[in-house]
């Protein structure tokens, strides 16, 4: 198959039978100003946006689960055993999800800071 000279692309037609391939050269600038080129282009664009929003929503969305559990946490264990010293706040909020979503569940146990703390000191060093 002839390569189109440099600085032109070219167009393949699938209508032809599979021996032959029909190419069609022409300038960049010609093809690019081109109606048909200009509609491809769009819906190039209009997909590559439609990928980065959902990729942005998604992982939007996993932050705002993330915040929002650690924001549980934290009302849950002030209710439980008073106001968190501000070092062990940050400790909480510097969490990794799944550590977050492992304590939860031991939030009930608990009945002084003390507990807290311990649960801490095993579970966040241990993984």
């Amino acid at each position: 198959m002839l390569k189109p000279p440099q600085g032109e692309k070219s167009a393949v037609s699938q209508d032809v039978e599979p021996e032959y391939t029909l190419v069609i050269t022409c300038p960049d600038d010609l093809l690019e100003e081109s109606v048909v080129y200009q509609d491809i282009f769009q819906k190039g664009v209009q997909i590559g946006l439609l990928k980065s929003e959902r990729r942005g929503f998604r992982k939007g969305w996993k932050r705002g689960l993330e915040l929002g559990k650690k924001a549980i946490a934290l009302r849950m264990l002030t209710a439980k055993v008073g106001k968190l010293p501000l070092k062990l706040r940050r400790q909480i909020e510097g969490l990794p999800l799944k550590q977050v979503e492992a304590l939860l569940p031991a939030l009930p146990d608990f009945k002084t800071r003390d507990d807290l703390i311990r649960w801490l000191a095993k579970h966040v060093q241990a993984n």
